[in-house]
């Protein structure tokens, strides 16, 4: 013990120390380290409800988030297959509007060739008797009174019916 004494420790002072320490203890204890513990309880709890109202948020929003993703790819599928739909409606409408052309060109260009056809026979008719007259008169001319008009008339008729019945034919 002396050498405790030697070093400077006082057992008196160390018991009285130890009986602070005790009663500093029991009031912490007490007053400090309950409410702590139940403050930290608390937090420890608020902390797990705010983790599962994450967890619950995120399982939510995953599912949400799932439907919202069905609901966008029925909505793509529908729109594919409204737009296949629209390009089917198109290539058939095109078509019968092609199909429409072509016969109203056909209708067209018959009406025009049966126009050029009946022109062609009007201008040739009208050649023809021009060409007629000209040749009775060219005869009649030729001729001068040495045969009578109207046989000169009805010879170049007739030469002019056979030769356009051959061209006819």
């Amino acid at each position: 013990m002396d050498a405790i004494h030697k070093i400077g420790i006082n057992y008196q002072a160390l018991a009285v120390y130890l009986v602070n320490f005790g009663i500093l203890l029991a009031a912490l204890g007490k007053f400090l380290y309950r409410p702590i513990l139940n403050l930290l309880d608390e937090r420890r709890e608020v902390i797990r409800k705010n983790l599962k109202e994450a967890e619950d948020l995120r399982e939510s929003f995953t599912e949400e988030l799932e439907k919202q993703q069905e609901k966008t790819n029925t909505l793509v599928t529908s729109m594919e297959r409204d737009v296949m739909r629209a390009k089917g409606e198109a290539k058939e409408e095109a078509a019968k509007l092609l199909e429409s052309a072509e016969a109203e060109r056909s209708r067209i260009l018959e009406g025009a060739q049966a126009y050029a056809e009946e022109i062609k026979q009007s201008t040739h008719r009208e050649v023809a008797d021009e060409v007629l007259l000209r040749v009775e008169r060219i005869v009649g001319t030729v001729l001068q009174n040495k045969v009578p008009e109207s046989v000169i008339q009805e010879s170049v008729r007739d030469a002019w019916k056979r030769e356009y019945a051959r061209e006819q034919s």
